[in-house]
């Protein structure tokens, strides 16, 4: 839901919430050019039944203590997100920073929540132009991953890559290193995908000539002095190599974008976890709660564009194949 001329808005606030809030943020869009609909409801039940209601999408405003002592629990939130396009700014207090309830937030797809000690009309009329990513919305949270914390510091995790290198060598026709081959970018960062395919033996690379991703990627990698080779199965005196950052923001490709942009469906959650443990090993114990997410939401990567990609049925055998294939290597 983008910033549409006319918006409509569904208040769930408590009353002084409300005062606060409300009359500078209406006097703001309305400044801006939209046209308001707003309606407020002082129940949990009232917001659900008239959401369930309206045929057009709604801005639904939402504060964790709408009914005081009952705040809202992962059912209620998982309902109001299943009705459909609905945009969701939840308001709570700082005191869940980090917890496992702002992680049930993040489980049930709400990646726009405000910490109530900050909440204002700036921070609001931000929200609406642009969505939180994932990445964002868990640096917002305070439930950051190790995985997040390698990317923003640049570093590759030789483990996780070991595992992407060795799984897209068991390709035995071409079609199938070429199909493993951008299974593998698609989940990997610029950096670690620049290491992966100068990593690649010949026998590989020779069936990925007419790949466009493999070729941006060793092309890349060439115009840098020194290549960094995967070391497999080695044991490092430090736990991750840190590559250049260099990177030009829109020098990616469209394909490489799409390829990024593919989304793992619904997946099963044992499946899910066969992958995950590999990559996110050094993760603490408390980020097990993210993995909810897999039930009930699709990952997207940071890089979320408005371009149509249907290609969740390759990318899910693909993500299937992985999960037995590091079953198999781990006997």
């Amino acid at each position: 839901m983008g910033m549409d001329s006319e918006i409509k808005i569904l208040y769930g606030l408590s009353l002084e919430t409300s005062e606060k809030l409300r009359e500078p943020l209406e006097r703001e869009l309305g400044q801006k050019g939209k046209d308001l609909q707003t309606v407020c409801r002082y129940r949990k039940e009232g917001v659900y039944q008239y959401a369930k209601e309206q045929a057009d999408d709604l801005l639904l405003i939402l504060e964790e203590n709408l009914q005081g002592g009952n705040p809202y629990e992962k059912e209620e939130l998982m309902h109001l997100t299943d009705i459909g396009g609905n945009r969701i700014i939840f308001l709570l207090d700082r005191t869940h920073y980090g917890d496992d309830y702002i992680k049930m937030l993040y489980a049930c797809g709400i990646y726009d929540a405000l910490f109530l000690d900050e909440v204002d009309t700036k921070k609001i009329m931000v929200l609406l132009k642009k969505n939180r990513t994932n990445a964002d919305a868990r640096k917002y949270y305070g439930i950051e991953t190790a995985r997040d914390m390698e990317k923003a510091n640049n570093v590759v995790n030789t483990e996780c890559l070991n595992s992407y290198l060795e799984f897209v060598e068991t390709g035995m026709l071409a079609e199938d290193v070429d199909q493993k081959y951008r299974f593998a970018v698609s989940r990997l960062s610029a950096k670690e995908n620049r290491a992966l395919a100068a990593s690649l033996p010949g026998s590989v690379t020779r069936m990925l000539q007419g790949n466009e991703l493999y070729q941006y990627y060793i092309g890349s990698k060439k115009k840098k002095r020194g290549i960094l080779w995967i070391g497999r199965k080695e044991k490092q005196d430090t736990e991750d190599l840190k590559l250049d950052s260099s990177e030009e923001v829109g020098s990616i490709p469209l394909a490489i974008v799409k390829e990024r942009q593919a989304a793992i469906s619904i997946q099963d959650e044992k499946e899910v976890q066969q992958t995950k443990n590999v990559c996110d090993s050094q993760d603490d114990k408390g980020e097990d709660m993210l993995e909810v997410m897999d039930r009930y939401r699709r990952y997207y990567m940071e890089e979320t564009l408005d371009l149509p990609y249907s290609d969740e049925g390759n990318t899910t055998d693909l993500m299937m194949a992985m999960g037995t294939y590091l079953k198999e290597i781990d006997k």
